[in-house]
């Protein structure tokens, strides 16, 4: 892995590296589905990522954790965002969480940046959800990875980073939504021991115009 990155919760100063990186989360996504209605979807999903996370100032900076789990100095330690409703990995995305989890009460959130030096090479977003059984559970709703700094290890360290933050607050499960096309990022989460829960199904049943 990369030594180079670091992992961190995102900054104000990050929001627009964060926004440029919204398009790859519609890779992977269905033909059959709006192309229109999917590139305005998940820039408001990363919108609210950025927009609902508690503001963290650079001059705040402490500490990150290196891909090799070290320490680093000069950045933040604290953050929070909204997660949206797809994760992309290596230029693929998904589609809309299923199953009907709900947000949790208190709105516990984490935006996190894969950084080298000062370029932003990807991101994470995850918030504390309770599935429809009633469990906690963290949803990872955005991952993100730059198509310059793939094969580096960015995206296993950024999930990574978001199960400690899950562990950190007591939740036993991490859940995410991908899409069925969605070749790398389901290999990825199934190396990384992540396992199917629930299929959703469709029959597109006229044709789309255009």
């Amino acid at each position: 892995m990369d030594r180079s990155v670091r992992i961190r919760p995102a900054t104000d100063d990050d929001h627009p590296a964060l926004r440029a990186l919204a398009g790859e989360l519609t890779a992977g996504m269905p033909p059959w589905r709006p192309a229109d209605g999917q590139r305005s979807a998940v820039v408001g999903w990363v919108e609210h990522a950025c927009t609902a996370a508690p503001s963290t100032a650079p001059d705040r900076a402490r500490t990150s954790t290196a891909l090799d789990g070290t320490e680093a100095s000069s950045v933040s330690d604290g953050a929070g965002a909204h997660a949206g409703s797809s994760s992309a990995l290596d230029g693929t995305g998904s589609g809309t969480g299923a199953g009907g989890p709900v947000p949790s009460g208190d709105g516990g959130r984490v935006l996190l940046v894969a950084v080298d030096g000062r370029e932003v090479l990807g991101f994470a977003g995850a918030e504390e959800q309770h599935h429809f059984t009633g469990q906690p559970q963290a949803y990872l709703g955005e991952l993100v990875v730059a198509p310059g700094a793939r094969r580096r290890g960015v995206a296993a360290a950024l999930v990574g980073a978001v199960e400690e933050w899950a562990r950190s607050r007591g939740l036993p499960v991490v859940t995410l939504d991908t899409g069925a096309a969605n070749g790398p990022a389901r290999a990825l989460y199934a190396r990384l021991g992540y396992v199917e829960e629930q299929v959703t199904l469709t029959r597109v049943l006229t044709t789309p115009p255009g």
